[in-house]
Order: C-alpha cells, then structure tokens, then sequence
C-alpha cells in the first residue's frame, strides 16, 4: 500500500504518439516524448519475468512491496519509473522524480486495456452461416 505521507510532484502530462506497431504486445505498448526531448522517451508496457528485479528495486525505494500480477509499467529514457498492478490495482512509482503524471497514464491505459477486454465483440461470420434447425425426430 502506498504511503499516504509521500507526494509526487504534479507536471502536464506529454502528449502520446500512439501504439508502437509490430512489437509482440503492442495492445498495451505505448510511446511519448516528454518535454519534446528526443533522450526521454516514454515506454507503458506489461512486466515481463525479466523485470522482477528492477520491480523490486523500485518497490524498495516506493517502500512497499512489488505488485502482483499483471502489471503495467512506465519507464521514461528506458529507466522504470511506475508500475501499476493489474489485478490488485495498486501502484508503486519513484518518490524521487516527477511521477504523478506517469500514474495518471498508467491508470488511463489499464482502463483502456479493462475497457477493451469486457467490450462484446460481434462477429460477423455468426451472421454469415446459415442457422441449421434441430431435425425433428
């Protein structure tokens, strides 16, 4: 749980570019340039097994534990700044830098991905085949 003593400083949140086409998992992959700096690139993606240690690195100085589950992260010029979990909805950040804005973008993604998963999908093909009847015995 997060401390509620900690702040993070507020700051406009950049404008996004949009998803980054071609990669494995680009539903939840997505990129901005803060400040217009081509160094500071933003990068909100799912943990991967490999990200455990910088999630617990970033856990230790959120003071709270590494989240469970699916999880999202914001890493700005490719260092892991916020994380948010999935499926307890909690979210660690790095007290030490300007985060609010990346947890506001990482609730607004999860939503999108929530949003996205529960939406009824129609398929066309089910109007297309001709619907058999029960033979009548």
């Amino acid at each position: 749980m997060r401390n509620p003593t900690k702040t993070h400083q507020n700051t406009a949140a950049p404008a996004a570019t949009g998803p980054t086409a071609g990669s494995a998992n680009s539903f939840a992959r997505m990129h901005v340039n803060p400040a217009g700096d081509p160094g500071s690139s933003l990068t909100l993606r799912f943990a991967r097994p490999d990200d455990r240690g910088a999630l617990a690195e970033l856990a230790a100085l959120d003071s709270s534990r590494p989240p469970a589950g699916p999880v999202l992260l914001a890493e700005v010029a490719g260092e892991l700044q916020a994380a948010l979990s999935l499926s307890e909805h909690t979210i660690i950040a790095n007290p030490f830098r300007p985060t609010a804005w990346l947890c506001d973008l990482l609730r607004a993604r999860a939503e999108q991905l929530e949003t996205a998963h529960r939406a009824p999908r129609f398929r066309l093909g089910s109007w297309l085949r001709p619907r058999l009847s029960p033979a009548i015995s």
